[in-house]
């Protein structure tokens, strides 16, 4: 995130012929927004929308408190409970979406503050992304967010498959291969599995990551797990 120049004119494709963004209007009128957060690109002595086909803003439900570092005030606030959206939810997609910008450690390191700080209802809903990648188990939540038995046989039989999977991704052999293959992006997932894994609530599991990191990510190390409730 930069700081732009006032003097520079904006540019945009519109599909509408009032040349707006979307279908509505004006979106002043939701009750509750405070603050749109603008994305643009540089392109010549234009200024245009980082895509032109789709919202060119984010509409913010709490004040974007702008510091020294605008971009990580902006990440921090897209992981803020209520700020995208009325009502103090979860949004697990934003919460993949940080991720994808600043790596899974510090994710996680936000996911703890955010968890901190949050209604039960909310820790909630993170023990229920939680159990999606085994940190938790769905036992762990509340059962009024549960949409199933997580007990049944079909469920169980699941968890078994998922774990086993997990062991059998975490051998010598298959690190190894990843790893002489040399190809950067599939290096750095290998190390941002490793870092999930350093989490999973199985101990072996966590335990073998945790050692894999050590032995080939050295720098990285594994993650500050978040807990379950």
């Amino acid at each position: 995130m930069e700081d732009i120049s006032l003097q520079q004119r904006v540019f945009w494709f519109s599909i509408f012929p009032d040349c707006t963004f979307n279908r509505w209007l004006d979106r002043r009128e939701i009750p509750g927004v405070v603050d749109r957060v603008w994305f643009f690109r540089r392109e010549g002595k234009w200024l245009r929308p980082v895509d032109d086909t789709s919202e060119a803003y984010l509409e913010l439900f709490q004040p974007l408190k702008e510091g020294a570092n605008a971009e990580q005030a902006l990440i921090r606030m897209l992981m803020t409970p209520g700020a995208l959206q009325k009502d103090p939810e979860f949004v697990s997609t934003k919460f993949g979406f940080v991720c994808e910008l600043v790596g899974t450690k510090m994710c996680f390191e936000m996911l703890n503050d955010v968890q901190k700080q949050s209604s039960e209802k909310v820790k909630g809903e993170i023990c229920m992304d939680l159990a999606l990648i085994d940190h938790c188990t769905y036992q762990d939540c509340p059962r009024t967010l549960l949409r199933f038995d997580p007990n049944s046989a079909e469920e169980q039989a699941k968890e078994v498959r998922r774990q086993r999977g997990a062991e059998e991704s975490l051998t010598e052999a298959a690190i190894t291969g990843l790893l002489n293959a040399r190809e950067p992006g599939k290096i750095d997932a290998l190390r941002e599995r490793l870092q999930l894994e350093s989490c999973n609530r199985n101990p072996s599991i966590r335990k073998r990551a945790a050692a894999l990191l050590q032995k080939y990510f050295l720098a990285y190390g594994p993650m500050t797990c978040t807990a379950c409730r």
